[in-house]
Parts: structure tokens; C-alpha cells; sequence
């Protein structure tokens, strides 16, 4: 059988595999999601509002908190790829498209890592299943951690790290057009990988990444005794931020204004005691009990939940037995992603020292680095299948029949592995999507909620507990183009905005600070709000926060101000008429930076294909 067979086979495979995985999101389709999901649902459809609904580009989110960044915000979904199936099919079913998008882009990085190290086909089918379903995204995705769909992109990275991290053979002409123009190739898809990563992804993504990038590009130079691989991993985070400086670059200004610091000492799911090492690793990699269980202590589940069983852990220790010179360097990796996720048990603890860190300091829980000791697992896990079967067929098996049947119990341990691996988490996702859609009121004029009056709703609706006083249910104010400002934003953003039900809310989204001026029109927009005014000028004030990414538009109008924490404008005598628009100087940066990064790529690509060219005519 062909090579393209094989990949249009396991293809199907994994889609159909899939499509029962996810087995929960179809069953829920219509619902929404509670907790995380929530404002990952508001922050979508607040993006997705500005471009289909108003023709802007979505920069200010005006119905959370009272007005915040969009572009800036760590989560915001603005130009990242996952964003697309919602642009198209809408916020809800977006999600759930995109969940099957990214599951199969990871399996096929993955594929394509197992594939490039020499393995065979079983033993890279093993590595993608374990690195998909093995726990991480399904008890993510399952809390609502969109963001978490950025990992996918995480084994194409490090196939781009690896494929030119090897030093060239002695001998071998380092002027040589091809081997420069294949390391610009694969430096270039490394960076993109990377600044797809990025642009999918949060904060964890930004610390987490590179880091692990930087451990496994360290083990690699000491493998090859050469600088080479450090080299390259540095090109490759070059051209990564680069790329992605249009959503790195206004978060980056967001984060040092509104830092959120976090405490250093993580109590991981509010239990009585900190767990131990013993109990992180036994519920990480060999508990059955990972569904979301408030009896067990969900959020500890939540964490450290990345089961994969017994055999894929013997099968990791064959490979170190069997085959000690190509795995260790992945096991060093995954060892040291270990000491990093679980080092508040151990004697030295790695996470204080990193918690100082610039970005760090704001990152919640240092166990959640556990997906990169998933990865090094899967790895692992399909070297020691294609060790065994090496044995296997070389000391045992004589004639094509034995071959045959050998394969045939092969691929029935990979699906054993599978099945095991579906039956603990295929139930995680029952509860990730458990509000029924709330009948709610015809969209209107733009106002705002001090609190959304759907949390009974919401709460009523979950499959499990709720945190008290969880500020939660914005997704279905958004549908009816209300803001509310008691809201999640996961960032310490002033909230300094009035709500329509208060006592002093003066009528309308914008007043008259002075007597001698009368507003006689407010309308609002994502990115720009309108207002016209009459009388003998003064001061008007616009009901969202204050930020400096505001400008303002109008004859004789003064620049914008803070007015007790929102938006302030000057108006001259007379009619008048003045917009507010939302262009902070972070995303002009970041979207030059990102066209510069591009159009150099592009043009060390076209170089690479000249000299190719010019090879070949030579």
C-alpha cells in the first residue's frame, strides 16, 4: 500500500474517530457553555458583532465590564485562525466545529512528528491518539479553555525544530544553496507554527511555549554537541512573535498597565491540603475517575487530569530500554516539563523561581505544564510500540502470514489503547456544554447591566456546581446588545462605567457634564460612537471606561479625557458632532510588525526558490 493510501486511510480514521469523541458536543449542540466557556463565548461574539454586524474590525469589546480592550485582551479573539468557523457559522456552532477543526490539526502534527523520527504507521497513530484524547484537551475544553486548541499546534513546531536542529554531516559544503534553502524552509514553517500558536492562544501559551521550546533546543545542542539547535530555535521565536505582533504587541501594552498578579503557592482545587506528588500523578496519568465530579474535587481534576494508562506508560519505558539513543532526548524534555508542572511537591521547586518571570507572575496553575509532559509520553509511547514490534518481527515472525497476523495484533493494541482512552474521557465533555439557549429580549438601543439577569438561569441549568457568586451568563446579553459591567474579564480592568438600572444612570449612554450643553444623540458602536450635541459647549461624558487607545473626531472638539474613569469629551458652542474611535497605537505597531515579518518571509522564501531554480538550470 502507497504512503498517500496509508494518510487517506488514518485520515478517515481520526475523523471518525472524532466525531464519537466528541460525542457530547453534537448531543449538546445547541447549548451554551457555562463557566469559562462563557466568556469565551461573550469574547467571540462581541468579535464577531463588530465585523458582520457594524463592517469594523473588532478592537473594543463594549459589552464587558463596562467597556475593555478586545485587541488587547490576553483571550480576545481577534485575528486568530480558530476565530474563522465562528466568523462563518456563528458563535455556538463555531466552537464546536472548531474543537473538531484543531483536534485534527494536533493529530496530524503529531502524524507528522512520529513519521519524521522514523516511526511506522501503528506507532504514529498511537502517538496522535495518546497526544489527542489523552486528557488535556478534554478536560480543557471541557472547562472552557478555548485557548487550549493553540497546543495543536505545538507538535508541528517542534517537528520544524527538529527536522533542521541536526548539525550538517563533516565534509559537507555549508555554502551548498539546498541545505540553506531547506533550513530557511523549515525555520520559516517553525515560525509559523509558532505564531499560530500565539495567535490561537493565551497567556499560558506566551510563557509556556517558548520555554518548552527552549529546554528541548538546550537537550537537542546537548545531543549534537553543537550550538546549532539553539540557533534555530531562536529563528524560529523570531519569526513567531513576528508574525504575531498584530495580537502580541496590544496585549503585551494591556498586561504591563493591568498586570494580574497571581499568589505563589497554588491551592489547585480548593481541597484541605495541597495534594501530594503521589496523588497528581496518579490522578494525572493513571485515574479512571477524570469526569467532572464535584465529590472529587473538580478542579484539582481539571489540572492534572491527562490519563493515559498503564500500557502507554510501559510502552514509554520500553522505548528508554530498547532504544536509549533517539528517545532521550524527548524524556529529558518530559522529565524537565514534569519538575516544572509538579514541582510544588518536590524539594526544589522550580515554579518559585519561574513565578518571578516577567508574564509568569501571572499565570495561575504551574501544573497545567503537564501537556508537554503528555507530548514527551506520546512520543515516547510510539517509540516503544515500534521497539516492540521490532523485536517482535526480528526474533519471532517468519513469512508473510506471521507479518499479517503480527500487524493485525498491532493495530488492535493501538485500538484497545484507544478505547480505554475514550471510555475515561469521552464523559468529560457531558458537562461542557449544559445551558439550554435562554429565551431573551428583542436586541434594542445599546445599555448596559450592572448584573446579568441570567446567572439563575445559568446556574439552574449546570450539570454540576456552581462557585458562588461565579459572574457569569454575558453571552445572552450580547445576543440582545446590552453590556453587562459585573462581568468576567480575567484581567484587573477598571470598571468605572454606570449601569442602566442604577439610581444616577442619567438616561442615556452619553450626558452633559456642564449646564451649558445638551446632548441630543448617542450611537454606539464597537469601535466608534457618535454623538451630537447642542447649546453653548462643555464637557460631555460617554458612558464606557476610559482608555487610551481612544481618539476623537470632530470640529472644534477637544482631545479625549478621563472623567472619573470614563470617556470625557470638550464640545464647542453650537451644534455639534464628534466620534469616538478605538485605534490604540499597540495594534498599528503590531500590524506593521506583522506585514514587515511577512513580506521578509516571503522574500526568503522567493530567494530560496531562485537559487532552487538556478540550481537546477545549472
Amino acid at each position: 500500500m502507497s504512503n498517500r493510501s496509508k494518510q487517506a486511510r488514518v485520515t478517515v480514521l481520526f475523523v471518525a474517530l472524532d466525531l464519537v469523541y466528541l460525542y457530547w458536543l453534537w448531543a449538546h449542540f445547541p447549548r451554551w457553555g457555562i463557566w469559562d466557556w462563557d466568556l469565551q463565548e461573550s469574547l467571540l461574539e462581541a468579535a464577531r458583532v463588530s465585523i458582520v454586524e457594524y463592517g469594523q474590525l473588532p478592537l473594543w469589546n463594549p459589552f464587558l465590564g463596562g467597556g475593555s480592550t478586545l485587541v488587547g485582551h490576553p483571550l480576545g479573539r481577534t485575528f486568530n485562525p480558530s476565530f474563522l468557523p465562528v466568523l462563518l457559522l456563528g458563535t455556538i456552532p463555531g466552537i464546536k466545529v472548531a474543537i473538531l477543526l484543531y483536534l485534527g490539526v494536533a493529530q496530524w502534527g503529531m502524524l507528522r512528528l512520529c513519521r519524521a523520527q522514523g516511526l511506522g504507521w501503528s506507532a504514529a497513530v498511537l502517538g496522535a491518539a495518546l497526544f489527542s484524547f489523552g486528557g488535556c484537551f478534554a478536560q480543557h475544553l471541557t472547562h472552557g479553555h478555548f485557548e487550549w486548541l493553540a497546543y495543536a499546534w505545538l507538535p508541528w513546531i517542534v517537528c520544524s525544530l527538529e527536522r533542521v536542529a541536526a548539525p550538517r554531516p563533516r565534509g559537507a559544503d555549508p555554502s551548498r544553496a539546498s541545505t540553506a534553502g531547506a533550513t530557511a524552509v523549515s525555520t520559516l514553517s517553525g515560525g509559523l507554527f509558532l505564531a499560530l500558536c500565539f495567535l490561537d492562544g493565551g497567556p499560558y501559551h506566551y510563557c509556556f511555549v517558548p520555554l518548552f521550546l527552549v529546554l528541548y533546543a538546550v537537550i537537542l545542542s546537548a545531543q549534537h554537541r553543537s550550538p546549532r539547535p539553539l540557533f534555530v530555535c531562536a529563528a524560529i521565536g523570531g519569526v513567531g512573535a513576528g508574525l504575531a505582533a498584530i495580537q502580541i504587541v496590544p496585549v503585551v501594552e494591556t498586561v504591563l498597565v493591568y498586570p494580574r498578579p497571581t499568589p505563589q503557592v497554588v491551592n489547585y482545587a480548593r481541597m484541605p491540603s495541597e495534594p501530594s506528588l503521589g496523588q497528581m500523578l496518579v490522578q494525572g496519568y493513571l485515574s479512571r475517575a477524570q469526569a467532572h465530579d464535584p465529590a472529587k474535587w473538580m478542579p484539582f481534576v481539571l489540572n492534572v487530569g491527562s490519563y493515559v494508562g498503564p500500557l502507554p506508560l510501559l510502552l514509554a519505558v520500553l522505548a528508554l530500554v530498547g532504544d536509549r539513543a533517539r528517545a532521550w532526548p524527548i524524556a529529558a524534555v518530559g522529565l524537565l516539563s514534569a519538575c516544572i508542572a509538579f514541582s510544588a511537591p518536590l524539594p526544589v521547586d522550580v515554579w518559585s523561581f519561574l513565578h518571578r518571570l516577567p508574564g509568569f507572575s501571572s499565570l495561575k496553575v504551574p501544573v497545567r505544564f503537564n501537556l508537554f509532559v503528555l507530548m514527551a509520553l506520546s512520543v515516547l509511547a510510539a517509540r516503544g510500540l515500534d521497539v516492540f514490534a521490532g523485536a517482535v518481527h526480528t526474533k519471532f515472525v517468519h513469512g508473510q502470514r506471521a507479518r499479517r497476523a503480527i500487524r493485525l495484533v498491532f493495530r488492535v493494541l493501538v485500538a484497545l489503547v484507544v478505547a480505554d482512552l475514550f471510555v475515561v474521557h469521552v464523559p468529560v465533555f457531558k458537562v461542557a456544554f449544559s445551558v439550554d439557549p435562554i429565551r431573551i429580549r428583542e436586541p434594542g438601543v445599546f445599555s448596559q447591566y450592572g448584573e446579568s439577569p441570567y446567572r439563575s438561569a445559568y446556574v439552574g441549568s449546570a450539570l454540576y456546581d456552581i462557585w458562588p457568586n461565579w459572574p457569569s451568563a454575558t453571552f445572552p446579553t450580547i445576543l440582545e446588545n446590552r453590556g453587562v459591567i459585573d462581568s468576567y474579564l480575567d484581567m484587573s480592568y477598571p470598571r468605572q462605567a454606570i449601569a442602566a438600572d442604577a439610581i444616577d444612570y442619567p438616561g442615556r449612554e452619553a450626558w452633559a457634564a456642564d449646564q451649558g450643553v445638551e446632548v441630543a444623540s448617542v450611537k454606539m458602536t464597537p469601535n466608534a460612537i457618535a454623538v451630537r450635541c447642542e447649546g453653548s459647549g462643555g464637557r460631555v461624558v460617554v458612558n464606557q471606561n476610559h482608555h487610551w487607545g481612544w481618539n476623537v473626531a470632530g470640529e472644534g472638539v477637544g482631545p479625549v479625557e478621563n472623567s472619573d474613569g470614563r470617556l470625557s469629551v470638550r464640545v464647542p458652542p453650537g451644534p455639534s458632532r464628534f466620534v469616538l474611535e478605538f485605534r490604540p497605537a499597540s495594534f498599528r505597531v503590531g500590524v506593521q510588525l506583522t506585514l514587515l515579518s511577512a513580506v521578509a518571509a516571503l522574500a526568503v522564501l522567493a530567494l530560496v526558490r531562485v537559487g532552487a531554480q538556478a540550481r537546477r538550470a545549472g
